[in-house]
């Protein structure tokens, strides 16, 4: 079941779920023992204290369990023929891939030809317009067309048979998959349909087509349909890798072209390209060459034998791999800094281990006789010495004013 999250994403599972029992202690395992009665999805696996269990997203909100996810022991009784098999039921459907963003096989060779949807947003100074609101200058006022901005690019009118429109220079060819559309920041302005077409001298433009025309009485040209608001984003794609050969689609300018709008032709833009990357594991794209590991990640290939590869900051949360006796390197295990003594070197301590120890029993010794002696020239003072009669005070004072009576 690791290898069908892993590879085909999110499993479903039916359980009995006792509520008399700690059920709703998500950071807890809960363990299976009533009759089928509820489904959640399985979204994740790992091992506490040597057990493996499932993590498991409930349906019944944040405030319940660990933020609404929980943990439910799966050892092996409880799946093919096991004694417990009859307490859950485990569904894992098969996804179909669109090519974009395709996650590795458990041990498959990333190829680094996965093709990854990247958001471009070009700058100003590499946008270009039909018009401007107010004459404004590039990047300023009704000329900041990039997404998110304070404002939009606006044209100087609102005459939808102008064919008001935007470019954006990507600087090199890309392969274009879409663009992404936002309206105007501080307005209720925005453009609701628009054409695109791209090109790679700005002279011989192509134009993009979907399916679906905006009315039937276009003459069959076709239109994307654009904003409904004033800053949500809409994202009109292409195509996908998996429907034509998207290496055919590069170009280095992208046109806009307004075909309607609400209350004034203003938007902001930006578009999406594709980039070539390694496949998705666990977490990250793998870099060509290197090998998916549902357990490890990215890890180096190997070259047929059975070694195991090393791995960074990782350690293993049950010590099994404590008692595979004989093995170096395995997961669990570090290795101290610096090199062990080569068998000709001497051991120092062997040699002068002996001698530290004798030397310093002999300085406790001396040390502790000297203050035997000290104390003892105290105690012998304590009865006349005048250093100790001194040392008390009272004596010493009287017989000063003794001194200066008789004087």
């Amino acid at each position: 079941m690791k290898w069908e999250i892993f590879n085909n994403g999110a499993c479903t599972v039916g359980f009995g779920a006792d509520f008399a029992a700690g059920f709703h202690a998500g950071t807890d395992l809960f363990v299976p023992t009533a009759g089928i009665n509820h489904v959640v999805s399985v979204v994740g696996f790992g091992y506490s204290s040597g057990r493996p269990y499932m993590v498991c997203k409930n349906s019944w909100g944040a405030t319940w369990g660990d933020t609404g996810f929980f943990k439910m022991l799966a050892t092996d009784e409880y799946f093919g023929t096991g004694a417990k098999s009859n307490l859950i039921r485990v569904h894992c459907p098969n996804i179909m891939s669109s090519g974009i963003g395709t996650t590795c096989k458990d041990g498959e060779m990333s190829s680094g030809m996965t093709y990854v949807a990247v958001q471009v947003n070009p700058a100003s100074a590499n946008r270009e317009f039909s018009s401007v609101y107010g004459n404004d200058q590039n990047g300023f006022g009704c000329a900041r067309s990039w997404l998110n901005s304070a404002q939009a690019w606006s044209a100087r009118s609102a005459d939808k048979a102008a064919g008001h429109y935007l470019i954006m220079d990507l600087g090199k060819e890309e392969l274009i998959a879409g663009v992404a559309t936002q309206g105007r920041a501080d307005y209720n302005q925005w453009v609701t349909y628009y054409r695109v077409d791209v090109s790679n001298d700005k002279h011989t433009w192509t134009e993009v087509y979907v399916r679906r025309p905006r009315r039937a009485t276009d003459g069959g040209e076709f239109y994307f349909k654009g904003n409904t608001d004033q800053n949500s984003y809409v994202t009109n794609m292409f195509g996908s890798p998996a429907d034509y050969d998207v290496s055919t689609w590069k170009y280095r300018y992208v046109k806009i072209t307004v075909m309607d709008f609400h209350n004034w032709p203003s938007m902001r833009a930006g578009v999406i390209i594709y980039r070539t990357r390694g496949c998705w594991c666990a977490g990250t794209y793998c870099p060509t060459g290197t090998v998916c590991s549902h357990e490890e990640g990215c890890v180096a290939p190997g070259d047929g034998s059975t070694t195991s590869i090393e791995t960074f900051g990782h350690v293993s949360d049950d010590g099994a791999d404590a008692g595979s006796a004989g093995t170096t390197g395995t997961v669990g295990e570090t290795e101290p800094l610096g090199t062990s003594p080569s068998p000709n070197e001497t051991d120092l301590w062997k040699t002068w281990g002996p001698v530290s120890v004798l030397a310093n029993v002999l300085i406790i010794g001396i040390l502790a006789g000297a203050a035997c002696v000290y104390c003892a020239c105290i105690r012998r003072g304590e009865k006349g010495s005048p250093v100790a009669l001194i040392a008390q005070g009272g004596p010493a004072r009287n017989d000063n004013r003794q001194a200066l009576s008789m004087g």
